[in-house]
């Protein structure tokens, strides 16, 4: 709801401008356009449009309009009927007779408005805007502030339309206002336009407090009276519509949350069960890993075992080759004899790595006997040394 906003600008083609206060928003706010829809008229368009039945109608609407802030404000106090139009390529458009019917309830109803915009009623059709509407649109309402309408009063659906920036087409609007005022004349178009008129008189005692609510003064025809009490009624169906949809809503919010409940609960229930359940595996796990542990360790020690009786028999099997080794001759030295000019200075068991110039220098200091070792022990190759192989190593010349 807004209000209070009760202070007067100035307008085009107004010299004042009243905002309306007792407002209900309807969607969401538009900054660029912002439209009041008096109450009496939003309810009259609806009853209009639903006589038609299946029927295409047009409406005008009328009021007032000003820019504040960078933003259009339109005012909707009234709505015309679209008599008098035809049916042209499978769509309703107005007539020179209906823009002469339009201007003449202008002038005797609707003195000082200026038309807001335009309305189609399209039953079971929805708020679509179809593009003849809008190339209509622009030929015939150029003003920025002018807006149109898609109505569908089987789905009671709505949707305003206004330009762009630049004009060139037209996009919805964001969401509007409904007002509420006395708007007398309205209330007298609608008197005089009434849609369905009762066979009889009512004979309803309606006080004075009540038609001055309703826009009325005292001691008025009983055509009016009705009139007031239709409209009454007409509001006070939408209250009752209201509170059974608010009690509907309620009534369904509380079943959704008793569901909500009952559903926690079974959650609850089930949730404490697994947790139970999930206790129980926990400790089977637990005793499954500890019983792993235990056989893991056992099968180490076993392991560790067999490979310490097994390093003991291989050292044991490597001590005892080399016993034999010292005690019995080397193949290498009974294929190779040592020649008559030669006394065995040392016999040398090759290591990894060992080179035989290495180790002529290591043995005699200088590897001048290279040649006299590889002759005694029948090396060709110089670089054939086995690791483990046994050299003769004779002395030297001079020592002889």
């Amino acid at each position: 709801m807004e209000h209070g906003l009760e202070e007067k600008v100035g307008t085009s083609g107004q010299k004042e401008f009243s905002f309306p206060a007792n407002v209900k928003q309807m969607g969401n706010i538009d900054k660029r356009l912002k439209i009041y829809i008096e109450d009496y008229v939003y309810t009259y368009i609806y009853q209009y449009a639903k006589t038609g039945g299946s029927k295409e109608k047009l409406m005008v609407l009328v009021g007032n309009h000003t820019y504040i802030n960078d933003c259009d404000v339109v005012i909707v106090s009234g709505a015309i009927q679209g008599k008098y139009s035809v049916e042209e390529n499978g769509t309703q458009v107005f007539t020179d007779e209906s823009w002469l019917y339009i201007n003449e309830q202008m002038r005797k109803y609707f003195d000082g408005m200026v038309i807001i915009g335009w309305c189609h009623v399209q039953p079971e059709f929805g708020i679509f805007m179809m593009a003849r509407d809008e190339v209509f649109h622009k030929k015939c309402f150029k003003n920025s502030y002018q807006v149109f309408c898609t109505l569908d009063p089987m789905e009671r659906q709505e949707c305003f339309y206004t330009y762009n920036e630049d004009m060139s087409s037209l996009r919805p609007v964001k969401g509007y206002f409904i007002y509420y005022d006395k708007n007398e004349q309205m209330q007298d178009y609608m008197l005089e336009n009434s849609i369905s008129k009762p066979k009889e008189p009512v004979e309803e005692d309606v006080d004075a407090e009540t038609m001055e609510v309703l826009g009325e003064k005292p001691e008025q025809s009983p055509d009016r009276i009705d009139a007031a009490t239709r409209i009454r009624k007409v509001l006070n169906s939408k209250e009752e519509i209201k509170q059974k949809s608010k009690s509907g809503r309620n009534a369904a919010i509380a079943t959704v949350t008793g569901a909500m409940c009952a559903a926690f609960l079974f959650m609850s229930v089930s949730m404490i069960k697994n947790m139970d359940r999930i206790q129980t595996l926990e400790k089977e796990l637990g005793d499954v890993k500890y019983s792993y542990e235990n056989l893991n360790s056992q099968i180490e020690n076993t392991a560790a075992q067999v490979f310490a009786v097994k390093v003991q028999e291989e050292k044991a099997a490597e001590e005892e080759k080399k016993k034999n080794e010292e005690t019995e001759k080397p193949a290498d030295e009974q294929d190779r004899q040592l020649k008559p000019d030669y006394e065995i200075g040392g016999i040398y068991t090759i290591k990894y790595g060992d080179t035989l110039w290495g180790i002529c220098n290591d043995f005699y200091g200088s590897p001048e006997m290279l040649t006299s070792v590889m002759e005694i022990n029948g090396i060709t190759d110089v670089d054939m040394l086995f690791a483990g192989e046994r050299i003769v190593l004779p002395q030297k010349a001079e020592e002889n």
